[in-house]
């Protein structure tokens, strides 16, 4: 599925409500599938400026470096 974003296309698959899959194609500007699922409920809240953190469940399989970054930008405050 396809969200569009003020920063781009954003693709996301959601199995059950968990987030499986989520690819940012930058710049990338298209009709995006918005769908009443909730990951697109937070993201028109995150970037109407309502939402700083998300609730959507995610199932993660990340190499123990991918694992670090992930740690680290999370530390990363909501401007």
């Amino acid at each position: 599925m396809f969200y569009s974003s003020p920063i781009g296309m954003i693709e996301y698959q959601l199995d059950d409500s968990v987030l499986t899959f989520l690819k940012l194609h930058p710049g990338q500007k298209g009709k995006g599938q918005h769908n009443n699922d909730v990951l697109c409920q937070e993201l028109d809240e995150y970037f109407s400026g309502k939402r700083k953190q998300f609730t959507v469940n995610v199932r993660q399989h990340l190499t123990p470096f991918q694992k670090q970054v992930l740690d680290f930008t999370s530390t990363i405050p909501y401007c």
